[in-house]
């Protein structure tokens, strides 16, 4: 490592001499030789500009106008910085600061005041951690976790253990050091679920498990070990009043303290709009003018992308199975069933999805965890997913097909999915993601055989018919379109998904008046001005511009007087097109529409523009654009909770330039047909289930 290069160009920078000197006398006699101060981070730039320095000692500066920070910066901001190493000099008020500073990479901590004893022991510490380790990252987290059970700071120590199992370790000593630090703060079931799983894959650290478990727990056997169910929020959704009572009587005996109960599913549609805390949905199959299958999908689509749905009924047939299963995270128990029994099973069932052991739990919680974009919690309960010997391997290259599409990688996903077609029949599943790939990839008639096949394997899913609408319209088959639109919205009434597919595709149509009483929801109108002008993009990009300014006109009319600042946008997407064709003076209005209307980064350029465009109508010389094009992606990766980078790296987008003009685009298919799905895939494409 870099750091135990004696010749490495050191950097001190701290105002108080004192400090410096005994930093700088602990590495001289440690044989560092390259060894450079300064007192102020003016000084400290300077020196950096005219020395080599690969590894910066710093002091944080608080309330100064430059301050340590912006070294710590460095190496996230600036490629020629990449491999700086940076070290803290820490304030005992400056603590809390440990695990923000860990997320920027700092690779040790020493707390000020310093005397030669004490920083001399630090960084002998130092030197043997960075030698046994085998990477940097994992050397800094040993020395943050040593720096923080110093300072009995169990809470960060826990949240630490917690992201270096998921990001950087992942190994079976860095599991148990996260179930220790779990049982430190009183996180007792996850604890012992850890301890379950590290006992069944490493059988030789039993005695560890069970010394834990008497020290933490007071039990000699894991199994026994009942933890409280944790539920402050249930909604109950039943049409019989006396299953009302009998539910809300088990949850209030298991210490649930807030509950609602609705008697049919619009209501609890409504409830659940507009409160965001409910932990737990319970509901009858059968509900007053909708069924179960809607209704779950409608908890699932009003915001609850992964929490437990209980349905409580006789009802359920084996034909809602896989619809269900599609759903996920939906748990039956069946009617009538004594109290003690209803309890028991919730609190297994609640607890069997907050933290999945089951492979089909760990499937079915994977693909959620990847639609709302948690990509990291994905990747964790993957690791245990594949690490399950009794799974078959095509399951786990579904999954693996899972991740690629929802990083964008359709080929690669598709491949998968072909592959485990040579192998096994594929399911439901394989087929439907395999048509929204196609979709994704532009082949939209085999996308549509796709869809419709698991279409009819698995009737009734919403985004499916949403999907097939989608086909429809790229395909040409207008008839079709709102045939899937009305079936969706005949299921999901006016769920957002619901909504916004209609929206967009009634606009499209022309058909505005329908699609306006949507446009009052504003992610529903961003929606359909963000698919109005990918539209208009295709149409012009195609030569097509008649079709081209057709799109914007009907997304400006469908707007009507709603969300100024989104019509401010296609008017300057309109009088871009128009330009582009050399239509100076019809762009004119559109383009002070936009000024006047859109926010003010697209109003600057719309005036910008227009300016422009008048001078070219007033010297007779054509307007010269560049070609820029910004994509804006709909997948969400979110940072971890232990990585708080975002307060240090702005993520910007491509940035437009004065005299760069370009139009927003939300997705590019590919439109080469690539597969012969006849041939390589010849299972699905047959007319029955």
């Amino acid at each position: 490592m870099k750091l135990l290069d004696r010749n490495v160009g050191i950097l001190v920078v701290d105002p108080v001499s004192a400090v410096v000197s005994t930093v700088k006398r602990v590495l001289n006699e440690q044989g560092y030789k390259n060894i450079f101060q300064s007192d102020s981070v003016m000084d400290g730039f300077n020196t950096l500009g005219q020395e080599k320095i690969g590894w910066i000692i710093t002091s944080l500066f608080p309330g100064q106008k430059l301050t340590g920070w912006q070294f710590l910066r460095l190496p996230l901001e600036f490629e020629a910085y990449r491999e700086t190493m940076t070290s803290v000099l820490l304030n005992t008020e400056e603590q809390d600061l440990l695990p923000s500073l860990y997320a920027m990479g700092m690779v040790s901590f020493h707390m000020r005041p310093l005397t030669y004893n004490s920083f001399k022991a630090e960084v002998d510490k130092f030197q043997v951690t960075l030698k046994k380790q085998p990477s940097l990252p994992i050397a800094i987290a040993t020395g943050l976790r040593d720096k923080l059970t110093d300072l009995q700071k169990i809470d960060d120590l826990e949240r630490l253990e917690r992201g270096l199992y998921k990001w950087v370790d992942g190994s079976v000593q860095q599991k148990m050091r996260l179930i220790k630090a779990q049982l430190e703060v009183g996180n007792n079931l996850e604890a012992l679920l850890g301890m379950k799983q590290v006992l069944a894959s490493h059988p030789a650290l039993k005695a560890e498990i069970i010394g834990l478990g008497k020290k933490y727990l007071g039990i000699d056997d894991i199994s026994d070990y009942k933890a409280k169910l944790n539920i402050h929020h249930a909604l109950v959704v039943d049409p019989d009043e006396s299953q009302q009572k009998f539910l809300r009587e088990c949850l209030t005996e298991m210490g649930v303290a807030d509950i609602k109960t609705c008697e049919d599913a619009a209501d609890a549609c409504e409830y659940l709009k507009n409160n965001s805390t409910v932990d737990l949905v319970i509901g009858e199959w059968r509900q007053r003018g909708m069924e179960g299958g809607a209704f779950i999908q409608h908890v699932r689509h009003h915001g609850y992308a992964d929490k437990p749905i209980l349905i409580y009924s006789s009802l359920v047939d084996e034909a809602a199975d896989q619809l269900i299963a599609e759903v996920g995270g939906v748990f039956v128990i069946t009617k009538p069933c004594p109290k003690k029994v209803f309890q028991q099973q919730l609190a297994e069932q609640f607890n069997r999805w907050r933290y999945p052991l089951a492979a089909e739990d760990l499937e079915q919680k994977i693909r959620l965890s990847l639609g709302t974009g948690d990509v990291d919690y994905a990747r964790q309960l993957m690791v245990q997913f594949e690490n399950n010997p009794k799974v078959d391997a095509t399951r786990k290259k579904f999954l693996k097909a899972c991740f690629a599409f929802q990083a964008g990688q359709y080929h690669e996903a598709r491949q998968m999915i072909l592959e485990n077609a040579k192998i096994n029949l594929p399911s439901h599943k394989e087929i439907g993601l395999l048509g929204k790939i196609l979709l994704k990839l532009g082949e939209f008639g085999d996308a549509q055989k796709c869809l419709e096949q698991a279409n009819v394997m698995v009737p009734g899913n919403i985004e499916r018919l949403c999907d097939l609408a989608d086909v429809a319209s790229e395909t040409g088959q207008e008839d079709q379109i709102m045939k899937y639109m009305d079936e969706a919205r005949e299921i999901g009434g006016d769920t957002g998904m619901v909504m916004a597919a209609y929206a967009r595709h009634a606009t499209a149509l022309g058909k505005g008046d329908d699609a306006r009483r949507f446009m009052v929801d504003e992610e529903v109108a961003r929606n359909v001005v963000a698919y109005m002008n990918n539209l208009g993009v295709s149409y012009a990009y195609t030569g097509k511009f008649k079709e081209s300014i057709d799109a914007y006109v009907k997304a400006i009319k469908t707007l009507g007087d709603l969300h100024v600042e989104l019509q401010g946008t296609v008017y300057y997407n309109l009088g871009l097109s128009l330009v582009r064709q050399g239509r100076y003076k019809d762009s004119i209005p559109a383009l002070k529409n936009a000024q006047k209307k859109a926010d003010d980064t697209v109003a600057k350029k719309s005036a910008h523009l227009l300016e422009r465009v008048q001078q070219a109508i007033d010297n007779k010389v054509p307007v010269i654009l560049r070609e820029t094009a910004k994509e804006i992606s709909t997948q969400v990766t979110k940072l971890p909770s232990i990585h708080p980078m975002d307060q240090y790296l702005e993520l910007h987008g491509a940035h437009i330039k004065p005299g760069e003009h370009g139009l927003f685009l939300v997705f590019q298919p590919t439109m080469q047909l690539e597969v012969d799905l006849q041939v390589e895939f010849p299972k699905i494409i047959r007319k029955s289930a």
